[in-house]
């Protein structure tokens, strides 16, 4: 049942039948709906039965024309057990890939540059210019094992007409015996690890797991002469042993509370 202003065209109420709560909202809405009422009505208030399986639906209602503003109540009916909640979709740069991180405890660290016309903004390996763009230098330290690493590159330039740069980045690992190898041999060799093809993006990220050592990140721009600024965000899991307590108490403690009332 939806209410609404009678000026405006009821909304069409329909039903789509989802596998899960999240979904993509495109795929969803592109595919046919489970139920719908006949049309579009300037009346106050529409109604729709139909049955349902168990299971998750979308409930879309809509006015006949876009960009018209407007209010409405939504309530829903059931024989059953029934929840009704807002689907809250996540917003451009709140589910950045990088926002998240794995459960546990994680080091993090940022570096910042700028990729430069003439200097640093050498482009993709596609160009022969890529030596030029920064290289960012960070280690793995020791421990038990290979380390989780999660490197993300946010850009914060934007182009006049509202687009970003398309961005990516290349690890290199650093030989044990190469600690004194310039950059520009360094980044001739074959990456590591990657995170391409270059996207138009504000951030880009990558998981990865990597054993104790050097290696450098170098963030670019798809295109050479590319200007901007970014910040690199390497985060490193602490993995810390578990310490488990022989002692014990000698005997248990209990708690006692008391409560009173100050009067004037």
């Amino acid at each position: 049942m939806i209410f609404s202003p009678s000026d405006v065209p009821k909304p069409l109420h329909s039903f789509l039948q989802v596998e899960k709560r999240k979904v993509s909202l495109p795929r969803v809405l592109s595919s046919p709906p489970v139920a719908g009422t006949a049309c579009h009505a300037y009346d106050r208030e529409v109604h729709l039965r139909c049955e349902l399986s168990p299971g998750y639906y979308l409930a879309v209602p809509s006015t006949f024309l876009k960009d018209v503003p407007g209010q409405f109540l939504l309530r829903a009916f059931s024989t059953g057990k029934i929840s009704l909640s807002a689907v809250r979709p996540a917003t451009k740069g709140t589910k950045s890939p990088g926002a998240a991180l794995p459960a546990g405890e994680w080091e993090t660290v940022q570096l910042r540059g700028c990729w430069k016309a003439g200097q640093t903004a050498g482009g993709s390996r596609n160009f022969a210019s890529y030596p030029c763009n920064p290289c960012l230098p960070f280690s793995v330290p020791e421990g038990a094992g290979p380390r989780y690493i999660r490197v993300t590159l946010h850009q914060h330039c934007r182009l006049g007409d509202g687009q970003l740069h398309p961005i990516g980045f290349h690890i290199f690992q650093v030989p044990a015996d190469g600690e004194d190898q310039n950059a520009c041999s360094l980044l001739l060799q074959e990456p590591l690890l990657s995170c391409v093809p270059h996207r138009y993006a504000q951030e880009v990220s990558r998981l990865c797991l990597l054993s104790v050592g050097t290696y450098r990140v170098v963030p670019s721009t798809y295109l050479p002469d590319t200007e901007g600024t970014f910040t690199v965000t390497i985060a490193t899991r602490i993995d810390r042993q578990s310490i488990h307590s022989q002692e014990m108490l000698g005997q248990l403690l209990q708690e006692v509370s008391f409560m009173a009332v100050m009067k004037a």
